[in-house]
């Protein structure tokens, strides 16, 4: 009876944990020293890209919106391996780097929903964190 009673509960934590993305979690564990005290409109991004000696510097496109419909932005070529530009929250933004591998051309898409998050419980004082601020496009071996 205690055996089925233990799968029983199991079942039940598991259930309830199902709901839970990544995210969510993530937002579990709040760095109150990155949490600010009034909402604001814009912050910086950063678009982490591969610099190394085959791609010694980095040509990329960035947009409002998807890469394939949304607006572009700007181009800019980079020869560090974080880029920064300040861009106005509640907007999605996405980035298209260009790579050359053994002679063949590589393009890396990420993109992230820029956001605020009012944090009520986590820090001494409700603040606000911000969200989808990094975009990785960097090459993966």
């Amino acid at each position: 009876m205690s055996g089925r009673l233990n799968k029983g509960l199991i079942f039940i934590v598991l259930l309830a944990a199902i709901p839970l993305s990544c995210e969510e979690l993530n937002s579990w564990f709040v760095d109150c020293s990155q949490c600010f005290k009034d909402k604001i409109s814009r912050t910086d991004i950063t678009v982490k890209l591969t610099i190394n000696d085959e791609n010694p510097w980095v040509i990329f496109d960035v947009y409002r919106g998807n890469t394939d419909s949304g607006e572009l932005l700007f181009t800019d070529t980079s020869v560090v391996a974080e880029y920064y530009w300040r861009a106005e929250i509640n907007q999605f933004y996405s980035v298209k780097a260009r790579y050359s591998c053994k002679g063949r051309v590589i393009y890396v898409v990420d993109g992230a929903m820029l956001k605020t998050k009012l944090e009520s419980s986590a820090c001494d004082e409700k603040c606000y964190t911000i969200h989808g601020d990094v975009l990785d496009a960097r090459l993966k071996y």
